[in-house]
């Protein structure tokens, strides 16, 4: 019967998955079926981690294995002769000597038992037989917990088996979508490549674009040259003829054939100044090369930029250090310096005839 309520006390635990220490469990055991008293328990754990001998003999009475009467003789007669229990091992004596109040001196016998020597008496007690019965619940409890405790390691076993497989399907998943998406970059890395291909075919083709327009601009330049000579005899004409300065230039039709004369400013430049001279493409690709630069000034058609940039290095030649179309500025301000470049545009007006 005992086996029966045990087994469906292991199982409720199963079911519940409760984690129950072993004291817990002898003690529940015992209120389900033996019912015998074990309210000791707890004191007799705690006597397990002393190893010495700390037991006073008092303590067999108390526990009902024999009356002390008559001194000690018979707690000497339980140690040694029935027991066989060792002196200084299994227990030690005391002898305590105390002055009567009569005078002189009594001797008393004191006895301390060790642990498993007291535990010993308890189990071979003639008087009770609750400690026999209390060795025998612990007996069965170490069995019964013992199933209990392979029992809940082997569902804990299952439960764990269960997710490693749930686990190991969502693995199997993901790698189905990593194959996925590693196929999908592979096609993007492929699309890219041909865009690079694409890219730089195009950059070829730009820079040799550029190149044509550079050796057309140098043309442009020098028929512009060319062009100037021919313009200030013109100019010379039409002041006689009384015909406006400021009209001499025709203003083009196509904004891109426009002349510009723009001054770029780079402070962490070896030489802070740029001139830009030419047309407005030129002018684009030429902004582009210095990204560096920032753009300080900017004058619109310039009937002839290669002359105004000629006369400003003839009259600047003190207040600039150049050097092509580079330059630095000597003991004159930025605002002076374009003060004086508009100066020297603007002088075009006074013709002499």
């Amino acid at each position: 019967m005992a086996n029966i309520l045990i087994e469906k006390f292991n199982n409720q635990l199963l079911e519940e998955q409760r984690i129950i220490n072993i004291i817990d469990y002898v003690k529940e055991v015992n209120n389900l079926y033996y019912k015998i008293d074990i309210s000791f328990i707890d004191e007799f754990i705690n006597l397990v981690s002393k190893d010495e001998c700390c037991i006073y003999h008092d303590k067999l009475q108390k526990y009902g294995i024999l009356k002390i009467y008559n001194g000690t003789t018979n707690i000497k007669r339980l140690l040694i002769d029935q027991n066989l229990f060792q002196e200084n091992i299994d227990f030690r004596v005391n002898n305590i000597v105390e002055s009567a109040p009569s005078g002189g001196c009594t001797h008393k016998i004191e006895y301390y038992l060790h642990p498993r020597a007291f535990k010993i008496c308890l189990i071979r007690s003639k008087n009770t037989k609750k400690y026999a019965n209390y060795y025998l619940l612990l007996e069965e409890c170490i069995k019964y917990f013992n199933d209990y405790q392979n029992k809940l390691k082997e569902k804990y076993i299952i439960i764990y088996k269960n997710r490693i497989d749930e686990q190991e399907k969502l693995l199997n998943v993901k790698d189905d979508k990593i194959d996925n998406l590693e196929k999908k970059i592979d096609m993007i890395i492929e699309k890219n490549n041909k865009l690079l291909e694409d890219n730089n075919k195009l950059l070829k083709y730009a820079e040799k674009s550029n190149n044509k327009l550079d050796e057309i601009y140098e043309e442009l330049e020098l028929t512009n040259e060319k062009l100037d000579t021919s313009d200030k005899t013109l100019n010379i004409v039409s002041k006689k003829l009384n015909i406006a300065v400021e009209d001499r230039v025709v203003s083009p039709k196509e904004t891109n054939t426009i002349e510009y004369f723009i001054v770029m400013y780079n402070s962490n430049s070896d030489y802070q100044y740029y001139i830009i001279r030419g047309q407005k493409r030129y002018i684009k690709t030429k902004k582009d090369k210095l990204y560096r630069f920032e753009k300080i000034k900017q004058i619109v058609c310039v009937p002839n930029s290669t002359t105004l940039w000629n006369l400003m290095k003839e009259k600047l030649q003190n207040n600039i250090d150049y050097c092509g179309n580079k330059l630095n500025l000597i003991n004159i301000t930025q605002e002076n310096f374009i003060n004086k470049m508009e100066t020297i545009y603007n002088e075009r007006k006074n013709i002499i005839i």
